[in-house]
């Protein structure tokens, strides 16, 4: 009777009706004292313990745990001993008195190993780990984890490997190691899912959640966030529940709703104050820090800082500290406090280096760096922003393509500040190696990597030096210009001769003079826009720029008070074309500044890198005071970084050509409609064929399937056809090539799907409406134009708009003319915008394609 009692209590704990298990257990507990059974004493005063523990009661389970003890070391019971220590280890860390919780874990851990008792040594080593963890002794905890997990796959026990997985994981997370993070919940998450441990599966999935909150993804963390409350809610854990509103309420401040934050976060303060939960106070405390400041309401964001870093003191929980140290620094240096502000971000710095925690080593650089930059002493200033761009480049290795993306979004605005602190010591060369630096890295190694296995090994491409940027001019008989975005009112710009020779302006203007009328653009442009960290400023100039190429009438005039430069006298010449004030407006602003550094010659080419927003401009549209277009004056190609141009070089092996026009179009949307059918697509496509000697696929012929086959074996490939801009392969790249669907498949090429591909094209030419535009971040338009050169194209040619049928069947006919009398697309394209826009005036129908890689295509 007492055996049964004893097993059905476990099965009440286990179930969470600790209430339950508490009478069951107690009436056990009285059999075994008649039997005089004091070994099962031992371990029922323990399971009380942890029953009272599950109710908050923490006093009352000290209790137990101790009584439990004593009566193991009196009847020389190793076991039970082992057991109530561990409890003993576990509820002190849980109330964050690490020191005496390391003090029991470690009376356990020598009685387990003399008794040989592996699984309880596992345990206890996990223990030990969790405690170091808390404490910021973080190489230390790794190496108890590990340990752990070695016996645990010895004894091949499931429970104990999912423990001591996940919290390697948690260790990796905290100091920034994501891709072993990841790889590491990934696999716990399998073990637990395969247990049936349910709230085991929640906490992984919370864990997921924050490293996506990391990595500058918050609606993935949402997701995982989301999944964890749904267990949470059927298991009835206020615990499991509190930790995941008040990371529910982190995803909320990243996505822009502080107000919704602050709610969220209150409540699960609330709940963590009722359970008496100090460790997870310290980072609660911390959040409401940040989401007070967010609301500029600073005093109360300080006094939440300091409650944070007072309680991670009296916890000895250094990470906490670095934390709020920290942020503590940003907002006295906003009350004018800078010896104090300096004060917490050394100390923070110090922290970090020694708990090894690289995310927060990062921003406490990052810290010092802005902190000198606004103290105007930009040498200091540059030290510090140096070495945070070390930390944040070590942490990128290994990530996904979309993580790598998404977590260089957090790290974007450090190269930015390094650039301006450069600028402001006049040490221009380095500013542009800097800018370099800081773009595309995840593109050049996407495409680095399908050329060197070396490369793919190591998960790295070294930056290209001031040496190495010179070398690339010159190889490619270009003139380069190099656009970085520093702030809404500057921009810096580099002309790199084709002789290696480096001019640089500032070009600085007064933001607050802009009259901008942008709300019809604003919204179809939306979907190219994403959620980078663009300028409003800057992104608001292209919207109206394109407005005035797309909209029947001129919006109102831009005022752009250009400094320290001139505009060009006026010009005799008498033209009959419409002047666009929008596209004159970017002219003054971009191209004047360096209008003397540019070649004379109008078939010499020029490069142009454009930055953040600058993506989605029509720069051979731009328009001198004369009305002249620059693909009038100037050869013009685009590319996301210089180092690029270096990694796409023609290596074609073969002179075949895939034409598509006019497939038989999928289905698509809710629900499903076919596209409507291109038939000048289709025209288009046959005249092309026909300059190529080669047959197009049209129809139901150009299914998915085929024309795949197809494209790893051709140098030029030519899609007309509708383009998609949503992410339907769901992998955070956007767009889609619409072909003729089959029994396999829906037809749709995804960015996706193309990245997967092995391609040797010199040339795709995507003759479709929008093909060039995506989600602009930091490593460019991740969209159909970067899938493909990442495949392996060296060039790609692509539209920032919906184009019209006439006008594109004509350009696109006239360029694969001049393309097969000499082999330079990019003086093909020119050529094919100045026969075009003699028939078509109007910028928007020769000006929406724009050439992005290689210009060479190669000879047999």
């Amino acid at each position: 009777q007492a055996r049964q009692l004893f097993d059905l209590g476990g099965q009440q704990y286990n179930n969470l009706q600790f209430t339950e298990a508490i009478a069951t257990w107690e009436q056990a507990l009285e059999l075994y004292r008649q039997l005089g059974d004091r070994r099962q004493e031992v371990y029922l005063l323990t399971n009380l313990g942890s029953a009272y523990e599950g109710l908050y009661q923490t006093e009352t389970a000290l209790t137990f745990y101790q009584a439990s003890l004593a009566l193991a070391e009196e009847i020389q019971d190793s076991q039970g001993q082992s057991y109530a220590l561990g409890n003993l280890g576990y509820l002190y860390e849980r109330n964050g008195d690490y020191d005496q919780a390391l003090t029991y874990l470690r009376r356990g851990l020598p009685l387990a190993q003399s008794r040989g008792d592996r699984a309880d040594e596992a345990y206890l080593l996990n223990q030990i780990g969790i405690v170091l963890k808390a404490q910021g002794l973080i190489d230390e905890a790794i190496a108890e984890f590990e340990a752990s997990l070695a016996i645990a796959n010895e004894i091949r026990n499931i429970s104990l490997q999912a423990n001591a997985q996940g919290n390697l994981g948690n260790a990796y997370l905290e100091t920034g190691r994501y891709p072993q993070a990841l790889e590491l919940y990934d696999a716990t998450l399998t073990l637990m899912q395969h247990q049936g441990n349910r709230q085991g599966e929640a906490i992984v999935l919370q864990r997921l959640g924050n490293l996506y909150l990391d990595l500058g993804n918050p609606e993935r963390a949402v997701d995982y966030y989301q999944q964890t409350e749904i267990i949470a809610q059927q298991l009835g854990d206020p615990r499991l529940q509190a930790y995941n509103q008040g990371n529910l309420a982190l995803a909320y401040r990243h996505l822009g709703q502080p107000e919704l934050a602050l709610q969220g976060l209150q409540l699960a303060l609330d709940q963590l104050q009722t359970l008496g939960d100090r460790p997870r106070l310290v980072t609660g405390f911390n959040s409401l820090g940040n989401i007070y400041a967010d609301l500029q309401e600073q005093e109360q964001a300080v006094q939440a800082y300091q409650q944070s870093l007072e309680l991670s003191q009296a916890l000895g929980d250094r990470q906490g500290q670095v934390m709020a140290l920290g942020n503590l620094g940003k907002m006295v240096e906003q009350l004018g406090q800078y010896n104090q502000a300096l004060s917490y971000y050394e100390q923070s710095l110090q922290l970090a280096i020694e708990t090894g925690d690289l995310r927060r080593q990062g921003l406490a650089l990052d810290y010092l760096g802005a902190f000198y930059f606004n103290q105007a002493d930009y040498e200091q200033s540059v030290v510090y922003l140096k070495d945070a761009v070390e930390v944040w480049e070590s942490m990128r290795p290994g990530l996904q393509d979309e993580d790598q993306v998404s977590l260089f979004e957090t790290q974007v605005a450090t190269y930015q500040l390094l650039q301006q602190a450069l600028i402001r010591l006049n040490r221009y060369d380095d500013a542009l190696e800097m800018s370099e630096r800081g773009r595309a890295r995840t593109f050049i190694e996407l495409v680095a990597s399908r050329q060197s296995p070396a490369i793919a090994a190591s998960l790295q491409v070294p930056p290209p030096s001031l040496a190495d940027i010179q070398a690339i001019a010159r190889q490619q008989q270009a003139t380069i210009i190099q656009y970085s975005i520093l702030s809404s009112a500057e921009l810096a710009i580099w002309v790199i001769q084709p002789t290696g020779d480096i001019q640089f302006q500032l070009v600085q203007f007064n933001s607050t003079d802009l009259t901008l009328d942008t709300a019809a653009e604003e919204t179809r442009v939306a979907a190219a826009l994403g959620r980078g960290r663009q300028d409003p400023q800057w992104t608001s100039l292209v919207q109206q720029t394109r407005s005035g190429i797309l909209e029947a009438a001129d919006l109102p005039e831009s005022t752009l008070p250009i400094q320290a430069v001139e505009s060009p006298p006026p010009s005799s010449t008498s033209l009959s074309r419409r002047q666009n004030s929008q596209l004159q407006s970017f002219h003054r602003l971009l191209i004047d500044p360096i209008a003397s550094f540019l070649p004379d010659d109008p078939t010499s080419h020029v490069i142009i890198i454009p930055h953040d927003s600058l993506f989605l401009l029509p720069f051979a549209a731009l328009q001198d005071e004369d009305g002249h277009y620059l693909i009038e004056r100037h050869t013009v190609t685009t590319a996301p970084s210089i180092q690029v141009l270096a990694l796409t070089q023609s290596q074609p092996i073969s002179r075949t050509s895939l034409i598509v026009g006019n497939p038989q179009m999928p289905s698509v949307g809710q629900p499903p409609l076919p596209l409507s059918p291109l038939p000048n697509a289709e025209q288009e496509a046959i005249e092309i064929a026909a300059f190529l000697n080669t047959d197009p696929l049209l129809g139901a012929e150009a299914t998915k399937a085929r024309v795949v086959q197809q494209m790893g074996g051709a140098q030029v490939i030519h899609l007309a056809t509708h383009g998609l801009l949503d992410d339907l392969g769901g992998v955070g790249v956007p767009g889609a090539i619409a072909l003729a669907p089959s029994s396999t498949d829906n037809g749709l090429l995804t960015s996706g799907d193309i990245l997967e591909l092995s391609l040797s094209a010199d040339l795709v030419v995507l003759s479709a409406c929008d093909t060039g535009r995506g989600r602009i971040t930091g490593d460019g338009v991740l969209g159909l134009s970067r899938s493909f050169m990442a495949a392996g194209a060296n060039s790609v040619l692509v539209s920032l708009w919906a184009v019209p049928d006439d006008s594109t069947t004509l350009l696109m006919t006239e360029f694969y003319r001049h393309l097969v009398e000499t082999p330079n697309s990019a003086q093909a394209l020119r050529q094919a915008m100045l026969t075009t826009m003699e028939t078509y005036p109007s910028s928007r129908d020769w000006a929406a394609f724009t050439l992005m890689g290689q210009s060479s295509i190669s000879q047999p």
